[in-house]
C-alpha cells in the first residue's frame, strides 16, 4: 500500500491469504502492526482532506487505486458494486462486508450561517447559504438532524428573545423520584434562559447530503452578568433525552416496567430506569 505523499513502497502486507470474494481489513492508523494473527495496522494514516491510495503487486505493478477525494466524517469511498470500476462515496461504511447502496458521485458542502453563534442583546435574522448550484437547504429548530422532509429554507430566519416564553423542557417530570438518595423532582423556581439552535443541511440531486451545520444563539440574556464562565452549547434531538421509551434523561418505560414487576421493592438510586442504560443503544449524538 502507498499514499501519494510517500514512496511507492510505503507499507508491505504480511503473508496473508484472502480467498476469492473475501475481504481483509487494514487500519490506516500509523501503528505499523503486521502480525497476521491480529488486526493489521499500516504505518501511515490517510488524510480526510484527500489522499490517493495505491495497492501494488510484489513487482511494483499497480493492482488497485482510490482517488484523492476529501472524505467527510463517517463516510467511505469504495467500489459499487464490489469489484467494479465505479468509485463512489458511501454513506454507510461496511468494513469486512460488501459495499451497499446508495452511492454518490459527490458530497454536498455544509451550509454557512451569516452570523456566528453566541450571545446577542437584540433580535436579528440569520441567513443560510451554500456555494453549490442546484442545492437546497433544509433546517430544524428542535435539535434533530435535518432530513429531506425537514422545512425548506426560503429566507432569513428571525432570532428573538425567547426568555419570557413558558418553560417547556425544564418542566418535564420523571428525571428523578423520591428515594433514599434524592428528594425527587422539583420544577425551576422561575423562567429559565432559552436559546435558539438551528441545524442545517444541504441537499443536491445525485450528491450525498452535506454534514449538518449547527449554531446556537442566546438573545437578550445579558450574558456579561448572567454567565461568569464559558458557555458550551450541546445540541441534540429532544426525543433522545425525554422520550418515554428511548429518552436517556428520564425514568421512562424501563422504570415503570420494573416498578410494575416489583411493586413492594423500595426505590433507591439504583432502581432500573432509562437513564441507567449503557452501550451503543443508549448513546445520543
Amino acid at each position: 500500500w502507498s499514499s501519494d505523499v510517500c514512496s511507492s513502497d510505503l507499507w508491505r502486507l504480511p503473508a496473508v491469504v484472502v480467498p476469492g470474494h473475501g475481504r481483509l481489513l487494514v487500519f490506516a492508523s500509523g501503528k505499523d502492526r503486521t502480525n497476521a494473527a491480529a488486526p493489521l495496522h499500516s504505518n501511515f494514516s490517510i488524510s480526510a482532506a484527500g489522499e490517493r491510495i495505491v495497492l501494488t503487486a510484489p513487482n511494483g505493478a499497480p493492482a488497485g487505486e482510490l482517488p484523492a477525494w476529501p472524505v467527510p466524517r463517517d463516510v467511505a469511498i469504495g467500489r459499487l458494486p464490489d469489484g467494479s470500476t465505479n468509485i463512489v462515496f458511501l454513506a454507510r461504511p461496511t468494513p469486512k462486508s460488501a459495499n451497499t447502496a446508495p452511492g454518490y458521485s459527490a458530497v454536498s458542502r455544509m451550509p454557512a450561517f451569516s452570523f456566528a453563534g453566541g450571545f446577542f442583546e437584540n433580535p436579528f435574522s440569520v441567513a443560510l447559504s451554500t456555494p453549490d448550484p442546484g442545492t437546497v437547504i433544509r433546517f430544524t429548530l428542535d435539535g434533530s438532524e435535518p432530513v429531506e422532509s425537514s422545512p425548506l429554507y426560503a429566507g432569513p430566519i428571525p432570532l428573538t428573545d425567547r426568555n419570557a416564553e413558558p418553560n417547556i423542557l425544564s418542566l418535564i417530570r420523571g428525571t428523578a423520584t423520591v428515594n433514599q438518595h434524592t428528594d425527587g423532582w422539583f420544577p425551576p423556581s422561575g423562567l429559565v434562559a432559552k436559546a435558539t439552535s438551528i441545524r442545517a443541511r444541504a441537499f443536491r440531486p445525485g450528491a450525498m447530503p452535506s454534514e449538518v451545520a449547527t449554531r446556537t444563539w442566546f438573545i437578550g440574556t445579558n450574558s456579561p452578568t448572567r454567565f461568569q464562565v464559558p458557555v458550551l452549547s450541546l445540541v441534540t434531538d429532544t426525543n433522545g433525552l425525554f422520550d418515554y421509551v428511548r429518552g436517556i434523561y428520564v425514568l421512562g418505560k424501563i422504570f415503570d416496567d420494573y416498578r410494575a414487576a416489583h411493586p413492594a421493592e423500595p426505590l433507591t438510586g439504583h432502581t432500573p430506569a432509562n437513564y441507567q442504560g449503557r452501550g451503543d443503544a443508549w448513546t445520543r449524538p
